[in-house]
């Protein structure tokens, strides 16, 4: 690759959301994007996991040896404490002209949709405890008139003890 599609590769990678990093078989990161430096900081020359998670050993979820030895592409979901954020993590073994390996990493961050997923979860929860347990009976049913779900409020006060029994009422 000459240094015109060099440039031109930074330039693609640097107009990318995601976090994008390279490392050697050291776990030295050889290059930053631009979103990934916003986030942790120019790391170029040092270790992935000083720049990461700020220790001297490996992230915990670290799957560096899955892309290095068994030259596998990894996926997973990580939570970087040292930013506080939810990461959709690739990491992509990428063979060199010298014949060495070194590994791609993209960072999407998905914290946002973790937390509207977490706010849905526990609206929900939310929900079902206040359908189960007030006082007034309750029922849900389809456009067509099918009951769906009923609480045990409006099952005691229609005189029915099998939920199911009422379900199939047309």
């Amino acid at each position: 690759m000459d240094v015109c599609e060099a440039n031109e590769l930074t330039s693609v990678l640097d107009a990318m959301a995601d976090g994008i990093y390279i490392i050697n078989d050291q776990y030295v990161v050889e290059f930053m994007n631009k979103a990934m430096i916003r986030v942790f900081g120019d790391g170029i020359g040092k270790k992935c996991h000083e720049v990461i998670n700020q220790t001297n050993v490996p992230c915990p979820w670290c799957r560096g040896p899955e892309v290095f030895d068994d030259r596998q592409s990894v996926h997973e979901e990580v939570y970087v404490p040292t930013v506080d954020k939810t990461y959709d993590l690739m990491e992509i073994p990428i063979h060199n002209t010298d014949g060495s390996i070194s590994k791609l990493s993209i960072y999407r961050d998905i914290t946002h949709s973790k937390d509207q997923e977490k706010r849905l979860k526990t609206s929900k929860e939310n929900f079902r405890r206040l359908f189960e347990h007030v006082a007034a009976g309750v029922y849900i049913s389809s456009k067509e008139g099918k009951f769906l779900d009923a609480n045990q409020a409006l099952l005691d006060m229609m005189g029915y003890e099998d939920k199911d029994e009422f379900l199939n009422l047309d």
